[in-house]
């Protein structure tokens, strides 16, 4: 039978319990969280300083760092931050019993996907493609390929490949570079909001099409009693 049902999911401070793992990655590297968020809050008020300007900045920091990170170390930084939310593998079970297909989009690295998809047995994953090792060692950052608008597209394009309508989707996330994704999405679910995902519903304009929850039961039963909008 062809899936017709899909459901785009995002991992850290959604699945997981933290949003800590590239905090994690910069403290390595010396960045403190106080400079990163300058920099981010940089991109977000001034249009003169772009996404790729804030990738640029925090590339420099840590290519000029004279630590480097082994494969080793960072796998472990990965599985440090990898806790899973309670009852989060329950409700991606529960979303397949009602015939769902499961997809992970994720601004995190490949490894970090890889871990999620064996834990929760995602169908489908879009993983950001941004770390890059080389002899055991650390190489380079580079721009993350799903990131705000492109979470959405990931959404879309395996609604495409699967021959699956926009309104027949969900989407969940708790951060600013998901908003996007609800938005378009059939129903959109915000849990575990973080400040920038608020601010950022009002930049878009958008608070009308996004429903906040506050536990995965939450988006259960609004499925159960309202299917889609």
């Amino acid at each position: 039978m062809k899936p017709d049902k899909l459901c785009s999911i995002d991992l850290e401070g959604t699945l997981l319990k933290d949003r800590r793992l590239y905090l994690d990655l910069h403290s390595f590297f010396g960045i403190s969280s106080q400079t990163n968020s300058k920099y981010y809050n940089k991109y977000l008020n001034d249009k003169n300083y772009t996404f790729q300007d804030w990738i640029d900045t925090i590339n420099k920091s840590w290519r000029d760092s004279k630590k480097e990170l082994t494969y080793e170390r960072y796998i472990d930084i990965l599985r440090t931050n990898f806790t899973p939310r309670h009852g989060s593998r329950q409700f991606l079970d529960k979303l397949r019993d009602l015939g769902f297909i499961t997809q992970l989009v994720s601004g995190t690295p490949n490894d970090f996907c890889d871990m999620a998809k064996e834990y929760y047995d995602f169908d489908y994953v879009a993983g950001s493609d941004n770390m890059i090792f080389k002899d055991n060692k650390w190489c380079n950052l580079i721009h993350g390929k799903y990131f705000f608008d492109n979470k959405a597209k990931a959404m879309e394009e395996l609604c495409a490949r699967l021959s699956i309508s926009a309104k027949y989707t969900i989407a969940v996330g708790d951060s600013d570079n998901d908003i996007e994704m609800l938005r378009r999405a059939g129903a959109g679910f915000l849990i575990h909001a973080s400040p920038r995902a608020n601010s950022m519903i009002i930049r878009k304009d958008c608070k009308d099409s996004i429903i906040p929850v506050n536990k995965f039961s939450d988006i259960i039963t609004h499925i159960e009693n309202n299917g889609f909008r």
